[in-house]
């Protein structure tokens, strides 16, 4: 993919990668669920005051805290915000915020491709989703490696909490073991 980013577009190459797999391989959907680097996403987490407790009060808590600390305009992005109910008190939200026009580039990858983009997802929030799912860190805490083309995900979990650190190194490119 990265020898393909040299003499093409972001959204050519991923449309040529996507082709080139599933004119090898038998894949007979066309649809798919795209799960974005976390390179490309701004996510925070947010303690929430105990008097935001209605979706709409978490929705202008979120609201106002990305007007202070978004480094783009408000309308070139999309946000999403997810409420995570611990067993603790504390409350947290999880927002990712995420450029309309990365959206766009990828929605358009796949449909090139030929493929139906049915939703889309942060990959460091995929990959919590899945050790969830599988009970990776219960009782005690798990970690989940993402090695990414450009980054490595660490994600953290277990006792109903989870935490994201996305390192600019890409997985690929691990130092030497030469002594």
């Amino acid at each position: 993919y990265s020898h393909l980013l040299n003499r093409l577009s972001r959204t050519e190459a991923v449309a040529q990668v996507l082709g080139d797999l599933l004119s090898e391989s038998s894949f007979s959907a066309r649809t798919c669920m795209v799960s974005l680097s976390g390179l490309v996403c701004y996510c925070r987490f947010i303690a929430l005051p105990a008097d935001v407790r209605t979706p709409e009060q978490v929705d202008d808590f979120v609201e106002n805290g990305l007007r202070q600390n978004l480094p783009f305009e408000r309308d070139e992005v999309v946000c999403d915000t997810h409420v995570f109910e611990p067993a603790a008190s504390r409350r947290e939200a999880m927002s990712v915020v995420v450029k309309k026009a990365v959206i766009q580039e990828m929605r358009a990858a796949v449909t090139a491709a030929g493929l139906t983009c049915v939703a889309m997802d942060m990959a460091p929030a995929a990959c919590r989703n899945t050790a969830r799912v599988t009970g990776l860190g219960a009782p005690n805490f798990g970690l989940v490696m993402s090695l990414g083309e450009r980054t490595t995900t660490l994600v953290f979990m277990g006792e109903g909490h989870f935490f994201l650190h996305i390192i600019l190194i890409a997985g690929r490119r691990r130092p030497s073991t030469k002594h």
